[in-house]
């Protein structure tokens, strides 16, 4: 691999800015020969380290290694994933949980270890993958990994700020301030969260050895709060919370989930572990590296697992599984208690220290990382340079201490919880949760249900009917299983017909056709018309025409005047090439009184509501605009549009069923809005019905063809186009 460029003497391509304007010239040739070449060991620990200058002094042993691996890993974060893991999936198990992630973190750790001591440099992941696999998987990884650090660490800062208000009671507005003169939601200034940030840049930047002594000491601080909340469980815990739950009705036992809901557990409590791979970058500052950096990686794993395992025991005696406060366990479990409300104070501190060893070690691994990028000369040679006093890289790790601060003192607070969690009403927390399940939004559903209950709201069935819904408009199957087992298990919500038409939704979409159908069956009331709606649907998706005519046969029973469920009908047929059925479905939507609804949609153009019809030939452009279409078409085929005549159910040429495709409504709709509206404004549309394939199809290819945001609001939900991608990942 070349780490000097051929055409500049020697020097790095950034060094004026003649050479990087010709380096920039013979571009495709240095990615071509570059892009395919691997490193190898000694090139990294002799050749590619020399462009450092100074080397980084080896003062680190491996007790040393093990604070800082325990530094990385005990954040404030198993403050609150211990109490959710056991709430939503293990129950008192999670100490098993905790085991089962600590061996697969130790696996882990050994991969690191053997690394680390067969290539002893500052560049952990980002240098082995140079040395395995070349230097174009590399640079994804290592421009990945440092973006990573700077966001998190951004936001751990900032989380700071918040844990601390909490140990003093001081709420975290006083702590902020606003500017106004910022964009709103961007306009919130943390002090705390840049003060912070600043002074570990210092710490760093003087010496890796000083580094480690604070972080052994903040990480002491941090153990011994951890201690006194394992202590306390012990002493005021009841071993028959281990298998008893509150409430007779949830599931029992020390396993009340199964071995399914431990292995759940294992995988949610396994971010906790995330951490000693920071370790790994400073096997360059290590002096026995074979020695000491087994024992270092290993071993603070193995201890933080026993923590770990310790403080699922001690929060699982303190209250039982189904009485956990998801959001904050600890915390929770002494407040309200007489004369106990002092511990909450005590996890809040312990918290605090547990982030500002986090982000240590977490600035301490950034800094390596960029230290050896900018080695490979991916990046200016600039941030590889190591400082000849304190021997470490001063370059790099202020750039990217600095570089974190705009993000730790502006947040986006559009939805600001804080404010919400004061207003106990639970239809504004419905209405906003029922919002963003329309737009399909499920990380926004999923953080205000949790706020919600940590606000002490109790989740009703409108909540579930939202939670269901964004479920199913977004395929996440297993978490609509969770919401709809635990609504009646642990919120004590029992399914109603907008629970069981959505979960049958959720299923269907999947294309869980038959498990949907078994739901259906074992429904203790008739099932509506709404539920085999939602069936027959996804059995027009998946071409399922069995279940499509039992769910037709009940709709045609409880919906007699619906046309609409004989056209989905329809197109079930047509998919599978049943043009005789279709014949007859359409003989008897002509020969009964049952009307079909025609297809509309509506755009405003200057405060007025243009109306289309499915082949409109009213308006009084409507000349213009099919030749409008018709380019617009030719367009969309370069960006891989192609009509999707299967779905049209006239049995006719395919050159007629395109033609009969490019009539529907919201087609004319949109590019009557492409006529009239100023360049790269939104396109907002309204229809009556489901859009169709070809039209969701249309529309993607027409946001990345125009660079227009477009937003379809059909029968069913929101439909937001940008850069040909749906909002409703495919599912609608």
């Amino acid at each position: 691999m070349e780490v000097q460029s051929s055409n500049n003497g020697g020097h790095s391509s950034f060094s004026s800015l003649r050479v990087y304007l010709n380096s920039l010239s013979s571009t495709p040739s240095r990615l071509a020969r570059r892009a395919v070449s691997v490193s190898t060991s000694s090139d990294e620990m002799s050749r590619v380290r020399a462009v450092s200058g100074e080397h980084m002094r080896r003062t680190l042993r491996w007790y040393d290694l093990i604070g800082l691996g325990i530094g990385g890993m005990v954040g404030a974060g198993v403050f609150v994933t211990t109490g959710r893991a056991s709430r939503l999936y293990a129950g008192p198990s999670i100490v098993v949980s905790y085991a089962i992630a600590g061996l697969c973190a130790l696996l882990s750790a050994f991969c690191y270890t053997e690394f680390a001591v067969h290539l002893p440099v500052a560049g952990g992941a980002f240098s082995y993958i140079r040395i395995t696999f070349g230097e174009f998987p590399a640079f994804f990884t290592g421009a990945n990994l440092v973006l990573d650090y700077v966001m998190s660490n951004a936001a751990v800062s900032r989380s700071f700020t918040a844990y601390l208000g909490t140990a003093f009671g001081i709420s975290t507005h006083k702590w902020r301030f606003v500017v106004s003169a910022l964009p709103g939601g961007f306009d919130e200034i943390d002090p705390v969260a840049v003060v912070v940030v600043l002074a570990i840049t210092v710490i760093i930047c003087c010496s890796t050895r000083e580094s480690s002594k604070v972080n052994m000491i903040m990480t002491a601080f941090h153990i011994a709060f951890i201690a006194f909340v394992i202590v306390m469980g012990f002493l005021r815990g009841d071993s028959k919370n281990l298998t008893s739950p509150a409430k007779p009705e949830h599931p029992s036992g020390f396993f009340p989930f199964g071995a399914a809901g431990v292995f759940n557990g294992a995988a949610m409590v396994y971010l906790s572990y995330i951490g000693y791979d920071a370790v790994s970058t400073m096997a360059e500052e290590v002096k026995n590296p074979v020695k000491d950096i087994p024992v270092g990686v290993s071993g603070s794993v193995a201890i933080v697992t026993v923590l770990y395992c310790l403080m699922a025991v001690s929060m699982s005696m303190l209250l039982p599984y189904d009485l956990i406060d998801p959001e904050a366990p600890f915390s929770a479990a002494f407040r309200g208690s007489n004369g106990w409300e002092w511990v909450t104070k005590v996890v809040g501190i312990g918290a605090s220290f547990g982030i500002l060893t986090s982000l240590l070690v977490a600035m301490l691994g950034q800094a390596r990382y960029m230290c050896v990028i900018g080695r490979s000369r991916v990046v200016p040679v600039w941030f590889a340079k190591i400082h000849h006093r304190t021997s470490t890289p001063v370059n790099a790790s202020s750039f990217l201490g600095t570089s974190e601060l705009p993000k730790d003192s502006v947040f986006l607070n559009g939805l600001d919880c804080d404010i919400l969690l004061e207003n106990k009403n639970i239809e504004l927390w419905n209405t906003i949760i029922s919002g963003f399940a329309k737009h399909a939004r499920p990380k926004e559903v999923m953080i205000l249900f949790e706020k919600m209950q940590q606000g002490g709201m109790q989740p009703n069935e409108v909540t579930f009917s939202s939670l269901l819904s964004v479920c199913a408009h977004t395929g996440l199957v297993e978490e609509g299983r969770r919401f709809f087992k635990f609504m009646r298990s642990k919120y004590g919500v029992f399914p109603n017909v907008v629970h069981y038409s959505c979960m049958v939704d959720v299923l269907g979409r999947a294309g869980l056709l038959s498990e949907a159908y078994e739901l259906i069956k074992s429904i203790p009331f008739d099932p509506t018309a709404s539920i085999w709606g939602s069936l027959l649907a996804s059995c027009r998706v998946y071409k399922n025409l069995e279940l499509a005519e039992v769910a037709a046969e009940k709709l045609f029973e409880l919906e007699p005047e619906n046309a609409g469920n004989h056209v989905l009908l329809s197109n079930i047929y047509a998919a599978n090439n049943h043009w005789e059925d279709i014949v007859k479905s359409r003989k008897f939507l002509r020969d009964s009184e049952v009307k079909k609804v025609r297809g509309k949609s509506w755009i405003e153009i200057k405060d007025k509501v243009h109306i289309f019809s499915v082949g409109e030939s009213g308006h009084s452009r409507i000349r213009e605009i099919c030749l409008k279409l018709d380019s617009l078409v030719i367009e969309l085929r370069k960006f891989g549009y192609k009509p999707r005549v299967e779905h049209e159910l006239h049995d006719v040429e395919e050159r007629k069923k395109e033609e009969l495709l490019m009539q529907h409504s919201e087609k004319l709709a949109l590019v009557f809005g492409l006529m009239c509206l100023p360049e790269g404004s939104s396109v907002r549309i309204m229809k009556n019905l489901r859009i169709c394939v070809d039209c969701h199809e249309f529309m993607k290819a027409a946001s990345m063809a125009t660079r227009r945001f477009i937003i379809v609001r059909d029968v069913n939900r929101f439909h937001h186009f940008s850069d040909g991608q749906c909002s409703c990942g495919e599912f609608w």
